[in-house]
Order: structure tokens, then C-alpha cells, then sequence
């Protein structure tokens, strides 16, 4: 049987769709590229029971899969923003002595791109586009830019919580009609914390402490009824994700980048709801909701979905992007193009241990571990938050408890 076998003719939950015909080989010089890395966001939030996309509950990535590549067996490599962003850009593996700026994953995507496109990217928490293509600089010793690093994550939750960097990112998308097609890069904390929005784009005021039932940065306590409420408030920022996809997807149509365009959507690792133990890091208790993340490419003029079911690792992110857009295979990233018919699936999934320096590494696990992690993980979510619209009393009140 070959690799391909796992394709599914129609995505699960979204009706008896043909795939897609494959679509005509792109010219990167000619062809947009759009990606967005989102935070915090396991792919378990966006399925139903079984599996698929729950449509009713988050029609604007439904809508996103039925116009293109669905990975729907994509895992994380790294469990924390540090080295789980610069996987996604870099296509290189977790290495504790990297730091997440240009000078330690060279070539990336804004580099390797930087040929043909013009570049527009926002970064909060990271600095893989050098300064000659984006003005940021890290001035200091190694030591001084680490520390720089590191003061942008909370100031990038500050900002989260006085705006919405995504929308504001989308109404800066522009027609491009000559020169060298644009690349629109965010790395946006959404659904990440701060939990603060309806699906409708209404904001709600936050409880004090910001997460009740959360001792420190990560740790869930026991009462799992406020552990529930957390994760209900993180579905319901789910839902004003999918609203942000479906006005993204709505100004590429209207700007005309949409058909020509490389449109890709990715997250940097997931999140944990279980008492007694931590939401961010990685273990065999909390792997199926940390591991398991979204991945959607929609190829230039790709008309139809597609559905993967073969094991995907973040470290594929990029090279699967700079093929969509038409460039060749490198041999000097970690991960291969998922596109590829010669990729052959990652057999375990990896995941490094990066909340902490002195448990900094790798971990493995079966693939039939993780999935029946996963599915433990939709069924509960199923059992407390059912499926279909966020709608009535339960879900008006973001604080209401969840009866168990």
C-alpha cells in the first residue's frame, strides 16, 4: 500500500466532497505566499467526536478545508513557543542552544524568500527575519539578545490583551498587480491566552485571577470544573479565530490573491485540560491535546479538498509551504515537503521538552499512543461541550460552570 493510501476522497463532517484535481506547479516569482501561525491551538478543538471537522461550530475552517490540503495527522516536535515557532520557519529541529532569531535558523522562510518576495511579516515573539529585510536588530552580547528574546513574550501577551493583532494584520493586506508577489507572515497568540473573546468578536471582561483553577503560568489545580472553564473559554476563542479566517479569507478573495496565492495555516503546538497536571508541557498524560495540531495548505488555483492521513511533524511546515509555492527540495532542512510523494511519514512522534532547560529534549512516542490519546481528548470534549454553534445561555456566559 502506498503513502498515499491514507487520502480521503471527501473530509469527514464537511459532506460528500471530490478531492481536489492536483494543482498546476506554482512559479514562485508569480505566486503569493500567506501563512499564519497560531498559538496554543490543538487541532482536537476544531473536531467533532470522530474526528472531522466539527462545520457547524467553526464554519470558516470548514470552509478553508473544502479548498484545500487538510494534515490531519500533524504533531508538534516542540511544546514551547521558543523552539516551536522556529520549527515552523526554520524546518529545523528543537536545539537548546539556539535562540529564535534569524542568525540561528538560517536559511528560513523569510530568507529563502526574500528573492522573489517582498516581505511582511509580524513576529511578537521571535526574530527569524533578519534586519536587513524586516528593521528588527538584537544589538548586545548573545546573552543580552537572549534576555531581549525573552522580555517579548510578555510583552506580546500585553499587547494581546489591549487588541487583536490578526484583524488589524488582515486589513493590511493589499493588491499586488506587479513586482515581486508579497509574502503576509503572523505569528498571532490566538487562541492563546489571554481568553478573552466571543466567537462574535465581542470582548468579555476577564475574572481575577485571569484563569481561575491555574496555579502559576501552567499548572491546572484540582477542581475540574474550573478546569472546564477554562477550556471552554479556550473553544469560544476558537470561535473568534474561525470568524478572523473567514474575514482573512474574504479580503484575499477581494484583494485577488486568494486563487493565485500559497494560503497555509499552522499552530506551534497545542494545550492541556486535565487537573494535576500542567496545560503547556508535554507528557503521557497530556500529549493528546499538546501534540496533535491544524495544518491546511491550499495550493494555487486548488479548487477541492484534500485529506491527508499520514503522520505530519511541524519540522514539515516549511518545506511543504516552499513547495505549494513552486520552489525546489532542500537538503539542509530537518523536515521534507509533505507534498512530495517520495516523503516518507515520521514512523513515532517526537516531541522535545522545552518548558524547562534542565528537562530540555526529546521524548517519543507510538503514533497508536498518541492517537488514542487524541481521541480520549475529543470524547470529553464532546461529553462536556457537545458540537455544533456556540449558542445560548452555557456559551453567552463565558464564566458559567460546566456540569460534569
Amino acid at each position: 500500500m502506498g503513502r498515499r493510501a491514507g487520502i480521503a476522497l471527501a473530509l469527514v463532517g464537511l459532506g460528500a466532497l471530490a478531492p481536489a484535481a492536483p494543482a498546476p506547479a506554482a512559479d514562485p516569482a508569480r505566486t503569493p505566499v500567506v501563512l499564519v501561525a497560531f498559538d496554543e491551538f490543538p487541532v482536537t478543538s476544531l473536531q467533532d467526536r470522530r474526528g472531522g471537522l466539527d462545520a457547524r461550530r467553526f464554519p470558516g475552517f470548514a470552509a478553508f478545508a473544502r479548498t484545500s490540503t487538510w494534515f490531519a495527522d500533524t504533531t508538534t516536535v516542540a511544546d514551547g513557543t521558543r523552539w516551536a515557532v522556529p520549527t515552523l520557519l526554520g524546518g529545523r529541529l528543537p536545539d537548546r542552544r539556539r535562540l529564535p532569531a534569524w542568525f540561528d535558523y538560517e536559511p528560513n522562510l523569510f530568507t529563502l524568500l526574500a528573492p522573489t518576495h517582498r516581505i511582511h511579516a509580524v513576529e511578537p515573539v521571535t526574530r527569524l527575519c533578519p534586519p536587513r529585510l524586516c528593521g528588527n536588530r538584537l544589538p548586545g552580547t548573545r546573552a543580552q539578545q537572549g534576555h531581549r528574546l525573552a522580555r517579548l513574550i510578555p510583552r506580546a501577551k500585553a499587547d494581546a490583551e489591549q487588541r487583536s493583532a490578526l484583524a488589524r494584520w488582515i486589513r493590511r493586506i493589499r493588491p499586488w498587480r506587479r513586482g515581486r508577489p508579497p509574502l503576509y507572515f503572523i505569528h498571532v497568540l490566538l487562541p492563546h491566552r489571554p481568553w478573552m473573546w466571543r466567537p462574535d468578536g465581542t470582548r468579555y471582561a476577564q475574572p481575577h485571577p485571569g484563569i481561575p483553577g491555574l496555579h502559576g503560568d501552567n499548572l491546572w489545580g484540582p477542581d475540574a470544573r474550573l478546569v472546564d472553564q477554562g477550556w471552554k473559554r479556550h473553544l469560544l476563542q476558537v470561535g473568534y479565530t474561525d470568524l478572523l479566517l473567514r474575514r482573512l479569507t474574504r479580503r484575499l478573495k477581494q484583494v485577488g490573491l486568494w486563487d493565485r496565492s500559497v494560503v497555509a495555516l499552522a499552530a506551534d503546538h497545542g494545550v492541556s485540560f486535565l487537573p494535576f497536571t500542567s496545560r503547556r508541557m508535554a507528557t503521557r498524560r497530556t500529549i493528546g491535546g499538546i501534540a496533535p495540531v491544524p495544518f491546511f495548505v491550499k495550493s494555487p488555483g486548488q479548487r477541492g479538498p484534500l485529506r491527508y492521513a499520514f503522520h505530519v511533524e511541524t519540522v514539515d511546515v516549511l518545506p511543504t509551504v516552499l513547495s505549494a509555492a513552486g520552489l525546489p527540495a532542500r537538503g539542509d532542512l530537518d523536515g521534507r515537503s509533505a507534498l512530495d510523494a517520495s516523503y516518507v511519514p515520521a514512523p513515532r512522534v517526537r516531541l522535545w521538552s522545552t518548558t524547562s532547560v534542565t528537562t530540555f529534549g526529546p521524548h517519543t512516542y507510538s503514533l497508536a499512543f498518541v492517537h488514542r490519546r487524541e481521541a480520549r481528548v475529543r470524547a470529553r470534549q464532546a461529553d462536556r461541550f457537545g458540537a455544533g454553534p456556540m449558542a445560548g445561555a452555557f456559551w453567552s456566559n463565558p464564566l458559567r460552570p460546566v456540569r460534569l
